[in-house]
């Protein structure tokens, strides 16, 4: 007889898939000098504040609690291992001149 709701074997499949995919998307930022901030709930689930001086090694990298994740962040400002930089810009949109929204 078969229990109602015994499916636990999915759901630790989706819970697996989403770490795979966030740590796929992150690597390559990674491996191009890129430090890695997991978040859930927009919020870090490690301190980070190490990683705006200093690179991540793989082992930081492979330690950072991908099982907890819904997102990540990447430490942006460093200079890549092609020498280039990353930046962002955000901004709220609520209170923004009609003239400046045409740029956006």
């Amino acid at each position: 007889m078969q229990k109602m709701f015994e499916k636990p074997e999915a759901a630790s499949f989706q819970a697996d898939q989403n770490v795979s995919n966030i740590k796929k998307a992150t690597y390559d930022y990674w491996r191009q000098g890129l430090n890695i901030v997991l978040v859930k709930a927009k919020k870090p689930l490690s301190e980070w504040k190490q990683w705006q001086s200093q690179r991540q090694t793989e082992a930081d990298f492979e330690a950072l609690p991908w099982n907890e994740a819904d997102c990540f962040a990447l430490m942006e400002g460093s200079k890549l291992d092609n020498g280039l930089y990353v930046a962002a810009v955000d901004f709220d949109v609520k209170n923004v001149s009609e003239e400046l929204k045409r740029w956006i």
